[in-house]
């Protein structure tokens, strides 16, 4: 029986696309470099100090990319400010599981970013941002760390994503894989990517046969 629901963070629990890109190209315009949006899509769900010393090393440029990666943080905070990024219903959808669930996140991004998120890390028992993980995804080092500390095995796991990556992350960690349909991934390449099953809206994850508790009584 599933014990436990790890989430990652954004396009599945923030509805916060635009704004991360964005944040990111401003750091590479300080360059005079002009980042497509196409060439950060692939790299997103990395480290964000990866995902820029990537594009930099692409370009010839060397810097300090741990520095680069706070101030990109610091840009997406200074344009999300007041904003709520959450996507419908996941505040609602977390109070519900976490009576019946162990919930987890592992996340890309850096450990100061998941901090602005303020009260909603309660809903969360463990937390790997980042800089945090073993090895970055789709690696799943970090979600056998995460289960082994959490004293279960993971097959007693899920981990729900948005992206086909996510997906294989998950199935290299021998977790169910739920995929986050969205406006960059279809269902369908969320299940070449891996996927166990296949959700719109976080709240249909009560819905999925496999998150299903028997009823009381039965058997």
């Amino acid at each position: 029986m599933i014990q436990c629901i790890l989430f990652d963070l954004n396009g599945t629990l923030l509805d916060d696309y635009e704004y991360n890109i964005r944040a990111f190209q401003m750091v590479f315009e300080r360059f005079g470099l002009d980042i497509p949006q196409a060439r950060l899509d692939r790299l997103l769900g990395k480290p964000t100090s990866h995902i820029i010393e990537t594009v930099l090393h692409e370009n010839g440029i060397t810097a300090d990319c741990r520095a680069l990666a706070s101030e990109k943080v610091d840009n997406y905070v200074a344009i999300t400010a007041g904003r709520d990024l959450f996507f419908p219903g996941v505040w609602e959808t977390l109070a519900s599981l976490k009576g019946g669930y162990r919930i987890g996140m592992f996340t890309g991004v850096t450990r100061k970013q998941v901090d602005t998120l303020g009260d909603f890390l309660d809903f969360f028992e463990m937390i790997v941002a980042g800089e945090e993980a073993v090895k970055p995804k789709p690696a799943p080092d970090t979600l056998l760390y995460m289960a082994e500390r959490m004293g279960l095995e993971p097959k007693e796991c899920v981990y729900v994503g948005d992206m086909p990556q996510d997906m294989t992350l998950a199935r290299n960690a021998g977790m169910a894989a739920i995929g986050l349909e969205n406006r960059l991934f279809s269902a369908e390449a969320l299940f070449e990517g891996g996927a166990t099953a296949v959700i719109k809206t976080l709240a249909a994850l009560k819905e999925l046969p496999l998150l299903r508790r028997p009823a009381r009584g039965a058997g």
